[in-house]
């Protein structure tokens, strides 16, 4: 009975320590996210910057800089190359847009002369032969729809327009939540050795070398998750690339290039693109491409489907399941954010027993003293 009340109040005390760490985080963070991502840019530019700084001789500030430089440089270029591969791409659309639009208003004249018509025409036929009460009633009722369809269309154009200079408000704030970032990116890498001495001079030693622990599995399966999704989308780019091409679509290599990066939203993925794709040349009469198009797909989704399982356990460690149960509960906790949120709190959980947290967290409870 006294066994079991100290392991009580040791639960207690584990699940006390939990909750602050949780709230104080949930707190500070409004406050404290740009120096959160700093330190965890910091972490991962790490092994380059010691690189520099030990193969090529040069102070530490120095390779920090070049680092953080060499960064923004690739994800200017990266923008750049979008930006121009997106307005070639309006400019072909702008030049075939006047044909595939004549086709599909074809289309859609055949269709409405051949099968609405008559289904209209037999519609009021019917309503013809109905009572005159009948009849004022389903008026009552389509005149009622259609004014609340134009209160809703007029509703919903009146919140975008409003909402436009909320988020135009929002440019100042994020530019200098972009610049603080650098800057403290900047210094935590230049000092991140003077940091770490000050916090296990400050942390007790089995602490500190747990958080250690912890800190390299989350760095590995961090590593070997964006390995991953790395490996699936350049897979995605590939046979999208070889498939445009061999169905000769202008402009192959941005569209695989855009298949590419719209692979990366959960569930939908690849389909964003191709599914609206196959629909419009389905009723625009281009069967045969939709068709090859459809293939494509197919073959894109079950080869990913196939690789994405081994290549997440084997680069992440994260089984499929697990995955699936984390995106699903994360979208339906926090929405849209819990679909990245649950994969990553899947890591942290696995990160956390291959260090050998949840072990040493039982043997406190249990009174056994862990090693």
């Amino acid at each position: 009975m006294k066994q079991a009340y100290k392991m009580a109040l040791r639960a207690a005390a584990v699940l006390a320590g939990l909750c602050t760490v949780i709230i104080a985080a949930a707190v500070t963070f409004p406050f404290l996210y740009p120096f959160y991502a700093a330190a965890f840019l910091a972490y991962f530019l790490n092994p380059s910057v010691n690189l520099l700084a030990g193969r090529f001789r040069l102070p530490r500030s120095l390779a920090a800089a070049f680092m953080l430089i060499l960064l923004l440089l690739a994800a200017a270029s990266a923008l750049l190359y979008i930006l121009a591969e997106t307005a070639s791409g309006i400019k072909y659309l702008a030049s075939v847009f006047p044909f595939y639009l004549k086709h599909f208003l074809i289309y859609v004249n055949s269709f409405f002369t051949s099968h609405v018509v008559p289904f209209g025409d037999k519609l009021t036929e019917l309503f013809n032969a109905l009572e005159e009460g009948h009849k004022q009633t389903i008026l009552s009722n389509l005149q009622s729809a259609g004014e609340n369809m134009i209160l809703q269309a007029g509703n919903w154009i009146s919140r975008l327009l409003n909402a436009l200079p909320l988020y135009l408000s929002y440019m100042p704030g994020l530019t200098s939540t972009f610049f603080i970032t650098l800057m403290a990116t900047f210094f935590i890498s230049k000092d991140w050795y003077k940091l770490v001495g000050y916090l296990r001079k400050k942390i007790p030693q089995p602490l500190s070398a747990r958080f250690h622990t912890v800190a390299e599995e989350m760095k590995k399966a961090f590593s070997g998750l964006i390995k991953a999704q790395f490996y699936l989308i350049i897979l995605t780019i590939f046979m999208s690339y070889i498939g445009l091409l061999i169905l000769r679509i202008p402009h192959s290599l941005t569209i695989a290039l855009l298949i590419g990066l719209m692979d990366l939203i959960p569930f939908v993925g690849s389909g964003i693109i191709f599914l609206p794709w196959i629909a419009y040349l389905l009723l625009s009469g281009g069967s045969r491409l939709a068709s090859g198009l459809g293939t494509l797909f197919l073959l894109v989704m079950i080869t990913r489907q196939l690789m994405e399982p081994k290549l997440m356990s084997q680069s992440a460690g994260v089984a499929p399941l697990p995955a699936l149960i984390a995106i699903f509960a994360g979208y339906r906790i926090f929405g849209i954010g819990g679909l990245f949120a649950g994969p990553l709190f899947i890591v942290l959980l696995n990160a956390l027993y291959r260090a050998g947290v949840f072990q040493s967290v039982w043997l406190y409870i249990s009174g056994k003293n862990p090693k």
